[in-house]
């Protein structure tokens, strides 16, 4: 069933791009309004998660209050961490 389903999205992603799906990961997506930061090389920018863009781009803005597409880099939540303590 999970192969299945797999293969149906995956064709239609091939067909049609990510924005076939954007619907569902936009409604899916975590961390909305959350700080943080991407690391592009020695480029560092810190900023609000806002969204994702149609072919998938991750929406920041900036300290500046400028929204900026990011197609890669590291991202990491500011004030979380991934560390659990006991």
């Amino acid at each position: 069933s999970f192969l299945e389903c797999f293969y149906h999205n995956y064709q239609t992603w091939q067909h049609a791009g990510f924005s076939a799906h954007y619907d569902l990961y936009k409604n899916q997506l975590l961390f909305q309004g959350e700080q943080m930061s991407v690391t592009q090389g020695q480029t560092v920018t810190n900023g609000i998660m806002r969204g994702i863009t149609t072919q998938g781009d991750l929406l920041l803005e900036t300290e500046q209050g400028q929204i900026q597409a990011i197609t890669t880099g590291d991202v990491n939540l500011i004030g979380h961490s991934d560390v659990t303590s006991n």
